[in-house]
């Protein structure tokens, strides 16, 4: 259940009882932009931001969404940019940001397992938002949506830091055609860190 309705809230609830509680990924960084707008009236996503591990990003990522008090109920959001084959760093920080958020806080005040979730056929903002939820500890990655065979190396990749690619899929292009979404830990990082934890892969595969 994506679009804000899988929220950390209710991933922490269920993890709480001792079971697999899931942060749902999608649109993730627009639900975190919109409540940053709001005014983060309990200063969660806030609190949150103050354990991502560039506080220098996280602090750009508040000054260009933070509203104190919230929003004019007259006022429209800032939507954020949408993802590009070469998107923005902006585009990139708030992804992470937004994922990290979202696990962390679906991770405190109990010792069950958090797992999030995305869709394969969104692909293009996949390698951040993975990153963003290892860098939170996330015990589970869970996909479905298409093929996500890519996901494993990756993984490997990403929890020491390493730049990795996904190949993307695009409409029209031949067998021979080899599209690529290319993130870079080391563009998000200020100093390096140690290896992440490997968390448990679940593809979501349906057959009929």
């Amino acid at each position: 259940m994506g679009i804000g309705v899988s929220c950390w809230q209710l991933a922490r609830a269920v993890s709480s009882l001792g079971q697999l509680g899931v942060v749902s990924g999608t649109g993730i960084d627009i639900v975190f932009s919109r409540q940053l707008q709001l005014g983060d009236k309990d200063g969660n996503l806030r609190e949150a931001m103050a354990h991502f591990p560039n506080q220098a990003l996280a602090q750009r990522v508040l000054k260009r969404y933070f509203i104190t008090g919230g929003m004019e109920p007259t006022d429209s959001f800032r939507n954020p940019l949408r993802f590009t084959m070469q998107p923005p760093p902006d585009v990139i920080e708030l992804n992470v940001c937004a994922n990290f958020c979202q696990v962390w806080l679906a991770k405190q005040g109990h010792s069950g397992v958090v797992g999030v979730n995305y869709l394969e056929k969104l692909q293009l903002p996949l390698l951040p938002s993975i990153y963003g939820a290892l860098l939170a500890d996330v015990d589970y990655i869970l996909i479905g949506a298409g093929i996500p065979n890519q996901i494993p190396a990756i993984l490997e990749q990403l929890i020491r830091h390493q730049e990795a690619s996904y190949r993307v899929y695009v409409t029209e292009s031949g067998p021979s055609d080899d599209f690529r979404f290319t993130f870079n830990p080391n563009d998000i990082l200020n100093e390096p860190l140690a290896q992440l934890k490997l968390p448990y892969f679940l593809p979501i595969v349906s057959s009929s």
